[in-house]
Order: structure tokens, then sequence, then C-alpha cells
């Protein structure tokens, strides 16, 4: 099964410092933390009764590691999904695109559509052959950014980052471990 401790290397957080620019829509923001996720999934660091922009001001890395963990890796069951590749880029995209993941995800299974990570699509992911369900999980994201930016071209700058981020999600299989010899 997959672990959250090594999607931690591919977490890309934002500043150390806090963020607060008026015009933004997410408002204060601190290793890539909005105030209102760090409001729904933090706590009050501080201990003053609030959950507020000073607590947002003092969280470090493993709160935020904690909060990806909560938010998104939890969320989409990664913790039961076999291959950790798989269980990294899809919790990526999650991050990125709840819907578009799931939707995405549950056409290449042949599923029906709800927008809902649930037990069946876990089961349906682990019996699939992980190199080419990752394979076309990675196409598939591409193909969706391709498309966001086919319908809205002023985002065409946006692109090229958006498919390094997918392609530096590599597939790799667990080493069988060896039986002792007898």
């Amino acid at each position: 099964m997959s672990d959250f401790k090594k999607y931690i290397p591919f977490i890309v957080l934002g500043d150390e410092k806090l963020i607060d620019q008026p015009m933004s829509k997410g408002g204060p923001v601190k290793f890539g933390i909005n105030i209102d996720d760090w409001q729904r999934y933090g706590y009050d660091k501080n201990k003053d009764g609030l959950n507020n922009i000073e607590d947002l001001a003092t969280i470090t890395k493993e709160d935020a590691y904690s909060l990806y963990k909560k938010k998104y890796w939890d969320a989409i069951f990664a913790d039961k999904i076999k291959n950790q590749s798989i269980a990294n880029t899809l919790c990526d995209w999650y991050k990125d695109n709840p819907s578009a993941m799931t939707l995405c995800t549950k056409e290449l299974l042949q599923l029906p559509y709800e927008d809902v990570v649930d037990e069946i699509l876990i089961a349906f992911l682990n019996k699939q052959n992980p190199f080419q369900l990752f394979t076309a999980i990675q196409k598939a994201r591409t193909t969706y950014e391709n498309n966001i930016v086919a319908f809205n071209p002023h985002l065409k700058d946006q692109l090229k980052s958006k498919i390094d981020n997918i392609i530096r999600f590599k597939f790799s299989e667990p080493i069988p471990k060896k039986k002792p010899a007898k």
C-alpha cells in the first residue's frame, strides 16, 4: 500500500513567509496554504481561542504536510492504493483539481461518474496493471491541461509548468522482497 511519507518529496510548498495580497482570492497564504484551508484543516496554534491569520503565520513545513495529508491524501484514500506512483500522481492531480481527477480517472476505468472518490474507485484502481494505469493517468492529465488551454488561450503561458509538473512523476514498481534461501 502507498505511504504519505513517500509522497512528501513531491509536495511543492510555496513561500515560507506569510503573503497577504489583498487582490488574491485565496487570502493570506503560507507554504501554499491559504487562510480558508488553514481554518478548515488546521488548528489554533497560539492557543488564543481563534484559528486565524496569526496561526497561519506561524505554521511550519510539518504543519503544511499534515494539512496536505488530511485534505488531499486522505480524501482519496491514497493509503489504500497499492502502487505508490499511482497514489502520488492522483493525489497531485486531486490537489490541483479534485473534480477533474475524479471524472477522468473514473472515465479511464469506465466507471459511472460521481464526483466522489470511494472504495469502488480504489478497488478498480488496484485491479489494473499498474504501469498501464499510470501511463493512462499521465496521458489523461496532459490531455486535460491541453484542453483547458484550447478553450482558454489566455492560460497558454501556464501550460508548460502544468506539463512539467505532470512529467516529474515517474512510474516505479516496488522491488519484491526476496524470500530467504532455505
